[in-house]
C-alpha cells in the first residue's frame, strides 16, 4: 500500500491508522486471562474457499503461470485436517487459518471493517428502550401491552440486522433485548400486585352498600371513586318499600338490612 513505517500510528483500544488511507476500528478484549487492546473484529464474506486456491504441488510442477500471481497477494497455507490449522468462526465451525488471515488483508484493503457501537451509545439505547418499554407497561392494556412489546423487539432487531448487513454496523443486542423484556414483565407484575390489592380494598369496603354489578364497574375503574360529581343528562326513578318507616322501627338493624 505505500505507507512508510513511521505514517502508523497506533491507540490502544481505539484503532490504527496506515498514514491516510485506511484507519482500522481495535476494541479492547480479555483474551486467555490478558487483556488485548487491538482486538479487530474479522469481516467474514463467506465459508470455505470464498478466496481462491491454488495447490502447492502446482505451482511446484509449473502448472499455473508466474503471470497469475502479478500484482496479486499470496498467502502460503494449509487446509488438510492433520495439519491442525482449521479454526471456528462466526460463519464455518471448520474454517482454514489462511484463509482468516486472507479476509483480515481484504478487510485492510478495501477499508471495509465492522464497527462496535461504543459503551455510552449501547446505554444510551438501553434506557430509551427501557422507558419506552415502561411507558407502554405502564400505559396500556396487558393484552395490547403485549403486542406492543412484541412489536418493539422485532423492529429493533430488524434495525440491528440491517445496519449490520448493510452498514458493517454492530449494534449490541442482547442487552437491550433484555432490558425491554424485564422492564416490562417487572411493571406488570407490580401493577397486577397493586390493582389487585386496590380491587380487595374496593370489593370489602362496598360489598354491603352496593349492587354486585356496581362494585365489578367500580374495581374496573377505579378513578370513578372521587369526590364532586359529573353533569350528565339523566332518566332517575325513585322507588320506596310502603310503610318503610314503621317496619324499620320494628326490627334491628341487622335484620332490616336483611
Amino acid at each position: 500500500m505505500g505507507i512508510n513505517k513511521k505514517d502508523i500510528v497506533i491507540k490502544p483500544g481505539r484503532y490504527i491508522k496506515l498514514g491516510n488511507k485506511v484507519t482500522i476500528p481495535i476494541y479492547r478484549r480479555i483474551y486467555k486471562g490478558i487483556k488485548c487492546d487491538t482486538w479487530m473484529l474479522i469481516n467474514y464474506y463467506g465459508s470455505f474457499r470464498t478466496f481462491r486456491y491454488i495447490s502447492y504441488y502446482d505451482v511446484l510442477k509449473k502448472r499455473v503461470p508466474p503471470v497469475y500471481f502479478k500484482d496479486k497477494i499470496a498467502l502460503l497455507g494449509t487446509s488438510a485436517t492433520g495439519l491442525m490449522d482449521l479454526r471456528p468462526t462466526p460463519i464455518q465451525g471448520i474454517y482454514p487459518g489462511v484463509e482468516i488471515h486472507a479476509t483480515i488483508l481484504k478487510n485492510i484493503l478495501n477499508n471495509d471493517f465492522i464497527v462496535k457501537t461504543g459503551f455510552l451509545t449501547t446505554f444510551l439505547i438501553v434506557v430509551l428502550l427501557g422507558m419506552l418499554s415502561g411507558t407502554i407497561a405502564l400505559r396500556l392494556k396487558p393484552y395490547w401491552g403485549f403486542l406492543l412489546i412484541v412489536l418493539l423487539m422485532v423492529i429493533y432487531l430488524l434495525l440491528c440486522y440491517k445496519l449490520f448487513t448493510k452498514q458493517d454496523l454492530w449494534v449490541e443486542v442482547v442487552r437491550p433485548v433484555i432490558t425491554i423484556i424485564f422492564t416490562y414483565m417487572g411493571i406488570m407484575v407490580y401493577r397486577y400486585l397493586t390493582e389487585e390489592r386496590e380491587k380487595k380494598f374496593i370489593r370489602t369496603a362496598f360489598q354491603h352498600y352496593l349492587a354486585p354489578s356496581v362494585i365489578s364497574q367500580l374495581t374496573e375503574n377505579p378513578e370513578m371513586l372521587k369526590l364532586g360529581g359529573e353533569k350528565k343528562v339523566l332518566t332517575a326513578f325513585f322507588s320506596d318499600v310502603a310503610g318503610f318507616s314503621t317496619i324499620s322501627e320494628q326490627l334491628t338493624p341487622e335484620e332490616l338490612v336483611q
